[in-house]
């Protein structure tokens, strides 16, 4: 890497300082800094250049130590012959012309070298700017940010102090409660303490009936040898036994399985009875409620009928039989294809009368049946057990 692209080095960039703190800028170097530093590298014996210079200072900007050792090499055959003691001597006037000569012609190569450089770095130094002001505007988003970040970082602070406060209090809590707990274990040491000395006694007593038990084991040990035999024979009857009642247990289990499937599913049919039986029982009530108000109406015209009889002169003449044909009452109940039909009816005496009817959907036959009831409660009461009877069979009720 060149001279020229070394990267500058005024901003001394180090890893993103932490919220709160401030980044410290390097002071520019100045001219006489520059000058300074390349008199002491000349009078050491060395070649001025930016490298060195650099080293003698210890830092700085490549591009502005160039910037200040053009003016010294420009004013350099100036100083030197200002210096005391090391005028130059007198000489003859040619070889003066012939010197200076020299000497402007290493000024103008010197000159145009540096021109070049001066190009290349103004170059250089137009792209590091338009950098720089990318960084800037770079720098200027994160500052806003970092003030963005900073607002939420207070208001998350003062969250975090209510916390710790909160914290506080439960530590104070917490430490109440450890010196109990502290307290507690104590007292659970010492019961440790005297566990240990009742330990120690029964390890004790352990070791002399463990040597009553060595001296036992070996009686047991040639008992066991004489009863070997016999147990292994013992053994094989018990693993057989146990094959056995394995199966058995197996068999149990399955029959077990079993049963709780079938009791599953009379649950099931259990609880499909209880839904029809509620459907069935709303159902019974409206009857029963629809069959009441008939019974009612039926009843005032019973009556209206008795005093229009007994207003009536002609006491010969029998009164006519009316009925109330929208108090009878028909349910229809369906299962595969057997159907049970109930009619709630009066009969030409005007007794209340309940006829089954059952036998095959598709068939003309089948069987009727009729049964008088001295009232429409006690009709409506064997409606309601013919019902009862036909869901625990399995119909359906179809109305």
């Amino acid at each position: 890497m060149t001279e020229a692209d070394e990267p500058e080095d005024e901003v001394q960039d180090a890893p993103g300082p932490a919220y709160g703190t401030t980044r410290i800028r390097s002071p520019r170097l100045s001219r006489a800094d520059v000058f300074q530093a390349a008199d002491a590298v000349l009078l050491a014996g060395g070649r001025v250049t930016i490298d060195r210079v650099r080293n003698h200072l210890g830092r700085g900007s490549p591009n502005t130590i160039q910037e200040h050792l053009d003016a010294w090499w420009s004013g350099l055959g100036a100083r030197l012959r200002d210096i005391p003691g090391r005028e130059f001597p007198e000489l003859p006037d040619e070889v003066t012309k012939a010197l200076q000569g020299l000497w402007n012609t290493a000024l103008d190569s010197a000159y145009a070298a540096i021109d070049g450089k001066a190009a290349t770095r103004d170059a250089e130094l137009t792209a590091r700017e338009a950098a720089i002001a990318a960084r800037e505007t770079q720098l200027v988003e994160q500052t806003q940010a970092t003030a963005a970040r900073a607002a939420a970082l207070e208001e998350s602070l003062g969250l975090a102090r209510d916390q710790l406060t909160a914290t506080n209090h439960r530590a104070d809590r917490l430490e109440t409660l450890l010196q109990a707990r502290e307290a507690e274990a104590e007292r659970w040491r010492t019961r440790a303490e005297v566990l240990e000395a009742e330990g120690r006694e029964l390890r004790s007593k352990l070791d002399a009936a463990t040597q009553a038990h060595h001296a036992e084991r070996d009686k047991l040990n040639e008992r066991h040898a004489a009863n070997e035999a016999r147990w292994l024979v013992e053994i094989d009857r018990g693993r057989q036994a146990a094959k056995a009642t394995a199966k058995d247990h197996e068999r149990q289990l399955k029959e077990l399985r079993a049963q709780t499937a079938q009791l599953q599913s009379q649950r099931d049919e259990l609880k499909r009875d209880l839904q029809e039986a509620r459907a069935e029982l709303r159902t019974a009530v409206s009857l029963r409620a629809q069959a009441e108000k008939r019974l009612a109406a039926i009843m005032l015209r019973a009556a209206k009928a008795a005093r229009t009889a007994q207003s009536k002169s002609a006491a010969s003449r029998p009164t006519s039989v009316s009925f109330d044909t929208t108090a009878w009452i028909t349910l229809r109940w369906t299962r595969g294809t057997r159907y049970f039909r109930a009619h709630l009816e009066q009969d030409l005496w005007n007794t209340w009368v309940v006829t089954h009817v059952n036998g095959r959907i598709s068939s003309p036959l089948g069987r009727a049946r009729s049964l008088p009831a001295p009232t429409i409660e006690s009709a409506l009461l064997q409606l309601a057990a013919i019902a009862k009877r036909r869901r625990q069979r399995g119909y359906t009720l179809t109305l």
